[in-house]
C-alpha cells in the first residue's frame, strides 16, 4: 500500500512541473504542445492551423522542449 501512494504522490508532483512548465509558455505555445505531444498531429497539419511553415513547426518544437526541460531540471 504503501509503494502505491509513493507512486501516486510521483504522479502528483510530475503533474505540477508539467502545470508549471505549460503556465510558463504563451497561448500559442500552449496550443502548440496540445497539438504536438497531446493529439500527435503532423508538422504539416500543425503548420497549416497555425498558419506558419513546416520549418518554424520544428524550431519551435526544439525551443519550447528546451524550455520545458529547463524548468523540470529546476524542479
Amino acid at each position: 500500500m504503501q509503494a502505491m501512494a509513493q507512486f501516486v504522490d510521483d504522479d502528483i508532483g510530475i503533474l505540477r512541473v508539467v502545470d508549471a512548465a505549460l503556465a510558463g509558455l504563451s497561448r500559442r505555445d500552449q496550443r502548440f504542445v496540445e497539438l504536438y505531444f497531446a493529439e500527435a498531429r503532423s508538422p504539416e497539419s500543425i503548420a497549416d492551423e497555425m498558419g506558419v511553415s513546416v520549418a518554424t513547426v520544428y524550431s519551435k518544437k526544439a525551443k519550447i522542449k528546451m524550455r520545458l526541460a529547463a524548468v523540470a531540471d529546476s524542479a
